[in-house]
């Protein structure tokens, strides 16, 4: 490289008297990050959202994923809440709502004897599939 083009080329980067081209090079790399890391700075902390935090740490405790970047407070609300209903509603955790299914079963109208007959043909049919058996069970509960 010429003496003139190296001069051009140092003059170009804003060190004509510089010497070095890595040290030059290094320079305004360290420039540019500060001045990077000063727009940063400069940018205004998000306003703070009391509701959008403390369905956060809602979630957190639940030990559900925290609010998306994408999500937004009312999404994480919904979600928190189909969980807190799922926990409510299962059996192996609430007395309560194994009495409510249990008055439900009892509640169940008889099926009409063409309709039972058909769903056992069916039951029949599959076998001893893990799928139907809580039918067949409805079924032994509803004689």
């Amino acid at each position: 490289m010429t003496d003139l083009r190296y001069q051009q080329i140092m003059s170009d980067l804003g060190m004509p008297n510089s010497r070095s081209l890595l040290q030059a090079l290094q320079q305004v790399a360290m420039e540019a990050a500060m001045e990077a890391r000063a727009a940063l700075a400069r940018e205004p902390e998000p306003e703070p959202n009391p509701w959008r935090q403390a369905i956060d740490e809602a979630l957190i405790v639940a030990c559900l994923a925290p609010i998306g970047d994408n999500e937004t407070a009312e999404q994480a609300l919904a979600r928190l809440v189909a969980w807190e209903v799922k926990i409510a509603l299962d059996t192996a955790v609430s007395s309560e709502a194994a009495a409510l299914v249990e008055r439900g079963r009892s509640e169940i109208p008889p099926l009409p004897i063409p309709v039972r007959k058909g769903v056992e043909i069916m039951l029949r049919h599959y076998g001893p599939d893990p799928r139907v058996e809580p039918i067949r069970r409805w079924l032994g509960a509803m004689k």
